[in-house]
């Protein structure tokens, strides 16, 4: 694919961006070295490859998600700096507009 003024024009109008000429010649130079970088590799030949997601052979080990009762809650609750009836108070932080 060729990278041409107007399109260079085109990718700079809809990233609402003013460009110099300078800028619009470096970019078009940048893109095309990406897009000559990209048919490069395309041509490899990846036909015995299997598809991966990740490099590396990982799982992560998962438990069964059972919840259990906290056994000193109320210990945390006294240690907070404002509390009531075994909730912890905190600071307003949205308030509305009006």
């Amino acid at each position: 694919m060729q990278i041409d003024d107007a399109l260079i024009g085109q990718i700079a109008a809809l990233a609402r961006l003013a460009l110099t000429a300078d800028e619009q010649a470096n970019l078009r130079n940048d893109l095309q070295k990406i897009l000559d970088y990209v048919d490069q590799l395309a041509e490899v030949n990846t036909t015995d490859v299997p598809p991966t997601l990740h490099p590396f052979v990982t799982q992560m080990p998962l438990r069964e998600d059972i919840a259990e009762p906290f056994a000193r809650a109320d210990d945390l609750i006294e240690q907070a700096p404002d509390h009531q009836e075994r909730q912890v108070r905190v600071p307003k932080v949205i308030e509305a507009n009006e």
